[in-house]
């Protein structure tokens, strides 16, 4: 079986198709290689000022725990911005970084206190060792494995010793595994252009490996479209939501065992290793290194 949209994350009625390429889904959308396409899906969701609203539940937790306050994070592919302005609001130094200059400009006039500036993922204008934070929501699962490495590797490059990296994509669930082995996300690209990968756990922390990183933790999040996207139910959970405040915040943010099983998208957070005496060390929180795992 094939999923094929023109309504789920598709853009103007796009048609796609999302395939099992051995251990990863690809998905494959009707004008994803054209320009206009990025300028589409920012506009169907556009820059919001986002006055006194804190990180969304899903995020902040991990956002809270891992990034540091004493120092610039880039969140490399903002889009929008909107995450950018929320973690302003929460006290971090952070600047915002897209290739799209409409994009930027947006941001830029409704927060023009704010940081944004335009520049490729793959090619960071920032010095060696210079960030304290580096934040990928979404964006190296729509580029090749060259392009992956590279935009990884910039992030460790530009990162201090002891800096963290948060890195998400789409998740190839145990959800989504069971389904490929009934039958669903089989057949033909019919000659679409790639959009996106989703990639299993295992090999969102073995790429950010590669590009030198010791793995802090995994997390996984938005079991929501996890389980409408694949089983549906949207109408009941919609339902649910609005009826009841913990019903919503259950949906959202479910258990860590349910969105390990079914959640749309997979987290690592990740840390630059410190060199102590020819060994690595990560930062454990207080200062105090601990020998990584």
């Amino acid at each position: 079986m094939t999923t094929t949209a023109g309504g789920a994350g598709g853009v103007g009625g796009a048609r796609s198709v999302t395939i099992r390429e051995g251990g990863r889904l690809c998905c494959y959308r009707e004008s994803a290689a054209e320009p206009g396409y990025w300028e589409r899906l920012w506009q169907a969701n556009p820059p919001r000022r986002m006055r006194n609203q804190r990180i969304e539940r899903r995020l902040r937790g991990p956002f809270l725990r891992s990034l540091p306050r004493d120092g610039l994070i880039v969140e490399a592919g903002c889009g929008n911005g909107n995450i950018v302005r929320t973690m302003a609001n929460e006290g971090f130094e952070v600047e915002g970084l897209d290739f799209a200059p409409e994009a930027v400009e947006a941001s830029r006039r409704i927060d023009p206190a704010g940081r944004y500036t335009r520049g490729d993922v793959r090619a960071l204008p920032y010095g060696d060792g210079t960030l304290a934070g580096y934040v990928s929501l979404g964006v190296v699962e729509h580029f090749g494995a060259d392009d992956r490495a590279t935009i990884l590797r910039e992030a460790w490059r530009c990162l201090r010793p002891g800096g963290v990296a948060v890195v998400t994509t789409p998740y190839f669930s145990p959800l989504r595994r069971a389904l490929s082995r009934l039958g669903w996300y089989r057949g033909e690209s019919a000659g679409l252009p790639v959009y996106q990968y989703h990639f299993g756990a295992r090999e969102l922390r073995g790429m950010v490996r590669d590009a030198g990183f010791e793995v802090v933790r995994t997390d996984w999040y938005d079991a929501y479209k996890g389980v409408k996207d694949t089983l549906g139910g949207k109408r009941l959970m919609d339902w649910a939501r609005d009826r009841s405040r913990w019903a919503a915040g259950v949906i959202e943010h479910p258990p860590a065992l349910v969105r390990a099983l079914c959640a749309h998208m997979v987290m690592v957070v990740a840390r630059k290793p410190r060199v102590v005496g020819g060994r690595a060390f990560v930062d454990g929180g207080g200062g105090a290194g601990r020998r990584a795992a």
